[in-house]
């Protein structure tokens, strides 16, 4: 590994093992979506907030696997990006998927649907950002 890896490699790490974790939760939701909340997802807005909180949980996950991936092979540091992918899963899918079960139960908090596009900006960024750090590289 280069210098430049090893700064953040511990880093690389958490955000893969959180991906990872993002992708198994993604698995178990669709299931639970297909069966458990088949009535549920009957509603067209259930169904709308579930599929956008769960699509998105899987491509933000795979984007810091790819995030991961490119970095290595470009020798960037892409600490930033990473971490805005990460905050933009918690602040989309995450919240999506609270304010859809909460929903569900009886429990509106409207509020928590306005942070959803605080996330899905974050992504933005994530990939804006890491688009200009593979330009900037020397590889």
């Amino acid at each position: 590994m280069n210098e430049i890896s090893n700064k953040y490699s511990q880093f690389q790490k958490v955000a893969l093992v959180i991906a990872s974790l993002g992708l198994a939760v993604f698995v178990i939701l669709t299931a639970l979506g297909a069966h458990a909340l088949k009535e549920v997802l009957e509603d067209t807005n259930n169904n709308r907030v579930f599929s956008a909180a769960t699509r998105h949980l899987m491509l933000g996950s795979l984007g810091i696997f790819l995030m991961v991936i490119v970095s290595q092979f470009f020798s960037i540091y892409a600490k930033t990006p990473l971490l805005l992918m990460l905050l933009g899963l918690l602040f989309f899918s995450v919240n999506l998927l609270i304010y859809f079960f909460l929903k569900i139960n009886g429990i509106t908090l409207s509020f928590l649907g306005i942070l959803a596009p605080v996330g899905g900006a974050m992504f933005v960024a994530a990939w804006t950002w890491f688009g200009i750090l593979i330009a900037k590289s020397k590889n």
